[in-house]
């Protein structure tokens, strides 16, 4: 039995993330995954499994890299296969497929594809859990360990680029110029319990010569014996000052407790070029995120959710929030940064996710969203969301509890 199913939310929500200010034209719009399948949504351990990605949505030609994951139940990494340097051409829609006999274990299984720049320089569309399949027959997997200080990020690991070369840069100075997008900072996370799974938010952050946050990105995985997952990525926001920054990674239990690890300053930005765009006005309390234009969806479906009681199943990657940011000032431009969290009913935070933006007398801008990890236990979440100044100062404003999501 043949499985497809249509990614139409990343679709409709990257369709829509777009920065509305007359008269500037709309960005490019980048490849997306379009539509997987796999061949078989049962299988015997050592059968293979056939996986197909539809990528395209382009509006002109671009490579890209794919790559193709498959994962355990236990989130451990078990096969991959990735096509360099591809070309998607403009609204078309290109099928990349891998064919595998490593699901030896009995459970779940399931798919990620990732678009990344040619030669890994930089993510552009990650889909995690896009397809599933079971496997009977096999061994049992390996058990679970509650000390998560097994997993590391190996300094020699760290990789860092930029967003206009897919040459390394050295991580001891990355340069940028003002108004560039992608100071990169690239991390590995590995488990080296060589028995034991293991699970643990890795956590990104970059920080001004002052000791303000500037930008953040965090992952939480579960890893089994032994494994790596590559990839977890930091680029630097457009809007930096010139001057001198430095990247931070965090090793934290998936409660946030800790840090387990914390390695300050493992990399270095500088941003140099011409002066700094005025604002115009100091007072970002214009920027505001309406609830009447907020969405919920499910990744499972594209129909709008009801924000009050968006419905998953344990395992499920997706209840999603998506917000708009607004700036209500008709005569001046307004920076912020708008931060999405998730938390579970004790308070403690379960995801979260945040974007700086710079906005226009009276423009917005869509497709601010959060996602729900696939590892969240049942009950019931809240998600909030927040504006803060550009250095985390405020919260300008703070609408808690604005969506419930039940994962049961």
């Amino acid at each position: 039995m043949r499985r497809v199913t249509t990614i139409a939310v990343l679709a409709a929500i990257l369709a829509l993330g777009t920065q509305f200010t007359a008269p500037h034209a709309s960005a490019a719009t980048q490849p997306f995954l379009i539509s997987s399948s796999v061949s078989q949504s049962q299988i015997t351990a050592g059968q293979s499994e056939n996986f197909t990605a539809g990528i395209g949505g382009a509006d002109q030609n671009q490579n890209v890299l794919i790559d193709i994951e498959l994962f355990n139940s236990s989130g451990q990494k078990i096969d991959q296969k990735f096509f360099d340097n591809q070309t998607i051409p403009a609204n078309g829609n290109v099928p990349f497929q891998m064919s595998t006999t490593s699901a030896s274990q009995s459970g779940s299984y399931h798919f990620s594809v990732g678009i990344f720049n040619p030669g890994w320089n930089g993510l552009i569309q990650w889909n995690d859990a896009v397809q599933t399949f079971t496997v009977s027959g096999g061994t049992t997997p390996p058990g679970t360990s509650t000390d998560n200080s097994a997993i590391v990020v190996p300094t020699d690991t760290l990789t860092c680029f930029t967003s206009t070369s897919p040459a390394s840069a050295p991580c001891n100075n990355i340069q940028i110029s003002q108004g560039q997008t992608g100071g990169i900072l690239s991390a590995t996370a590995q488990n080296t319990d060589p028995n034991n799974q293991h699970a643990a938010i890795i956590d990104l952050e970059l920080h001004d010569s002052s000791g303000n946050k500037v930008a953040q990105n965090f992952t939480q995985v579960t890893l089994g014996p032994g494994a790596s997952e590559r990839g977890l990525n930091l680029a630097s926001p457009n809007n930096l000052a010139a001057g001198t920054y430095q990247f931070s990674v965090g090793v934290f239990n998936p409660d946030w407790s800790g840090p387990l690890h914390w390695t300050n300053n493992i990399a270095t930005l500088t941003v140099s070029g011409g002066a700094t765009p005025g604002t115009g006005a100091t007072d970002n309390s214009a920027i505001t995120t309406p609830t009447d234009v907020i969405t919920c969806f499910t990744s499972s479906s594209p129909a709008s959710a009801p924000c009050n009681n968006i419905q998953i199943s344990q395992g499920q990657t997706g209840g999603i929030l998506s917000a708009t940011a607004q700036n209500t000032d008709p005569n001046n431009q307004h920076s912020a940064i708008v931060d999405l969290e998730l938390h579970d009913s004790n308070g403690n935070k379960v995801a979260q996710n945040f974007t700086q933006v710079t906005l226009g007398p009276g423009a917005f801008q869509r497709g601010l969203n959060l996602a729900s990890p696939n590892n969240l236990a049942a009950g019931t979440y809240q998600f909030s969301i927040g504006v803060f100044n550009p250095d985390w100062s405020g919260p300008l404003h703070w609408l808690n509890n604005i969506a419930t999501l039940i994962v049961h």
